[in-house]
């Protein structure tokens, strides 16, 4: 059983990829949605807000520094700017 602070079972992580994961204590108005689809905001949840440094991998994971938003950028140097 998952205990709060510790003792996870291991069997139950994700295995995945996780990015620009964001919780609000709120629900967000479709046009917050869209911009931050549209990588024209960059608004960062008031409860879990995405930070890179803030995520911890265990077992073998790798941590990747990917950006979807910069890499759209990147690739389209007239996208709206961050």
């Amino acid at each position: 059983m998952d205990t709060l602070g510790g003792r996870f079972d291991a069997s139950q992580a994700l295995v995945g990829e996780l990015s620009q994961f964001n919780l609000w204590d709120r629900v967000l108005k479709p046009a917050e949605v869209a911009a931050l689809a549209e990588c024209s905001s960059s608004a960062l949840g008031n409860i879990a807000p995405w930070t890179d440094h803030d995520v911890d991998v265990y077992g073998g994971a790798t941590k990747e520094s990917l950006d979807p938003c910069h890499a759209a950028q990147r690739s389209n140097p007239s996208s709206p700017k961050q």
